[in-house]
């Protein structure tokens, strides 16, 4: 991934680890109080079915309430992941929970892991693999150009053909009222299908110029 998008993604990345710790710890409060007030045993290998449905609860919420914000912001998809991660494992783990001292014991260990994959990540795109964002626009502004040239050889070979063949593509009888009707629609020639395909991959292009560039703006004014 280019370096300005990895670093906004993974300002949020870290951000939903340290979102998904804190809702950990509420989970786990939760159910070691809903343990507490429901059994006399104070031991973690009893199962208490208070402190697992809360526990539940706490998980259908959290997973309900990311998916919900995945769905209206797709761009935030790995944090959400992260976080769905962060929360299946700690509210599986939190009714086993019978003091605040483990359930914070589990949640920094696992937020030591998270952030250690984390860093992992970054050191890797930074220093083994950089890739800076002025890089792949450049690298995609090459393929447009070359896109836009292929797009110009491709019309030229079929204004040539429209000197012997039909134009509009109608069947081998030429007539008028009847054309070429395939499975898929209208069949046209294997010209006019090369004129497709190049404006097809123009527009793709373009597409991904028009995200990338504000990248490359940010990370050459930084």
């Amino acid at each position: 991934m280019p370096r300005a998008k990895f670093i906004q993604m993974m300002i949020f990345d870290i951000l939903a680890v340290c979102i998904a710790a804190c809702f950990a710890l509420l989970t786990m409060y939760s159910s070691v109080k809903a343990r507490e007030h429901t059994s006399t045993q104070a031991t973690s290998q009893s199962y208490n079915s208070s402190a697992a449905a809360v526990s539940g609860v706490w998980l259908f919420f959290q997973i309900w309430l990311v998916h919900t914000f995945r769905a209206k912001y797709p761009q935030f998809q790995f944090p959400v992941i992260i976080y769905a991660i962060f929360a299946n494992v700690t509210s599986v783990y939190a009714p086993q929970m019978v003091n605040m001292a483990a359930a914070i014991q589990m949640v920094e260990q696992m937020l030591r892991t998270f952030l250690a994959g984390l860093a992992i990540a970054t050191g890797v795109s930074l220093f083994i693999l950089p890739m800076t964002s002025r890089k792949a626009v450049f690298t995609q502004m090459a393929g447009y150009i070359g896109g836009l040239r292929s797009a110009l050889g491709a019309h030229a070979v079929y204004f040539e053909t429209l000197e012997s063949d039909d134009m509009f593509g109608r069947a081998e009888t030429y007539d008028d009222s009847r054309e070429k009707i395939g499975k898929k629609g209208k069949v046209y020639s294997p010209e006019a299908e090369d004129i497709r395909a190049a404006i097809r991959q123009i527009t793709e292009l373009h597409a991904k110029l028009h995200g990338d560039l504000s990248f490359a703006k940010r990370e050459f004014a930084l």
